[in-house]
């Protein structure tokens, strides 16, 4: 089962973040970003090897943003566990299954990455969030980086990048269910400069805003 999801730039500091950034507030509205989401779960996969695949690909709009771009390079021994990674680049997902609990991954291209778990809306709201801690409780949760690229040309400025989550790894069945929630979004530093992307935007942005979460069509 596949969806992708086109995000949509946060407009609240359109104008400012353009004028920063030394470019027209139309060359912000182009950045293109998408992200397909998989989930691998059929009978011929077994319940180990069932997983949700995030595949995020950015393009940007201009040569400029691209060289203003913070996007460290991917590394296998910067993989592991960091906390406070949507200070900078970052790859995100918020995921539920309708009730108030859900988890949220945080991914930097440089192969760090982060999974929370929240039983409410921000809660419990301490900084660093909650770790999402396996069924033993001795490990913390962790994704499978696939690949992550570059591209930078005169006529093409694109950054990709994939990983995926064990479901097993999941405190319950998540999606399984039919009201699954998917909410994938993006975060790009450009020096001192964020943009913001996702499907749908609160207003001021604010990913843990479950109205705008859209739902995953897994049949």
């Amino acid at each position: 089962m596949s969806q992708t999801f086109i995000l949509k730039l946060a407009t609240d500091n359109l104008m400012s973040d353009a004028n920063k950034l030394g470019v027209t507030h139309q060359k912000l509205m182009e950045i293109s970003v998408e992200v397909t989401v998989d989930l691998y779960q059929d009978a011929e996969v077994s319940a180990t090897q069932a997983s949700l695949s995030l595949n995020y690909d950015i393009r940007l709009s201009e040569q400029t943003l691209s060289e203003q771009l913070q996007w460290p390079s991917w590394h296998k021994n910067n993989v592991g566990f960091k906390d406070y990674l949507w200070e900078q680049t970052c790859l995100e997902c918020f995921v539920t299954d309708q009730k108030k609990g859900y988890i949220e991954i945080n991914a930097s291209p440089n192969g760090q990455y982060a999974i929370y778990q929240f039983e409410d809306y921000r809660t419990p709201d301490t900084l660093p969030p909650s770790p999402l801690s396996l069924a033993d409780h001795r490990h913390q949760a962790s994704i499978k980086w696939d690949y992550c690229s570059i591209t930078d040309t005169c006529t093409q400025n694109s950054r990709q990048c994939s990983f995926h989550l064990p479901l097993a790894q999941l405190p319950y069945e998540l999606l399984l269910e039919s009201s699954t929630y998917i909410h994938p979004c993006v975060i790009l530093c450009f020096g001192e400069t964020s943009l913001y992307f996702a499907p749908n935007h609160a207003s001021p942005a604010d990913f843990h805003n479950r109205r705008y979460w859209s739902a995953f069509d897994n049949h």
